[in-house]
């Protein structure tokens, strides 16, 4: 979740996302602002983790592999499926049983999002 977004920033989106929507799964926020405190307001809103810009791909890895244990799963048994699954998640593919969501804010202030579901469908929340 880019946490500094220009009409509503991602702390809003995130409260909203989680109490009107339910939605339970992770959040990971994206920040250019790594210190203490916005790390914490992060946690605070209800964001699951934290990554900061520029986006470094190891610590990418390490928090997609934290929070979709299905690509996690499936990368450490080493199987063939692994660079399949972990690594079209981890290059912004599709691929794998992660249950990934992306989320962005339209042009209206409103909530627009959609992700991966466990069948590799489109799930809107």
């Amino acid at each position: 979740m880019d946490v500094q977004m220009p009409k509503m920033d991602g702390l809003t989106a995130t409260k909203i996302i989680r109490s009107k929507y339910g939605y339970t799964g992770p959040i990971v926020a994206l920040t250019a602002f790594a210190d203490k405190s916005n790390q914490d307001d992060c946690l605070l809103a209800g964001m699951s983790g934290f990554l900061s810009k520029p986006i470094r791909r190891n610590l990418l890895k390490k928090v997609i592999l934290k929070f979709c244990p299905q690509v996690s799963d499936v990368a450490r048994s080493g199987g063939a499926a692994a660079s399949g699954a972990a690594g079209g998640a981890i290059n912004g593919g599709t691929s794998g049983t992660s249950g990934i969501a992306a989320v962005s804010v339209n042009g209206s202030g409103g909530i627009a999002s959609g992700g991966v579901n466990g069948s590799g469908g489109h799930r809107g929340l």
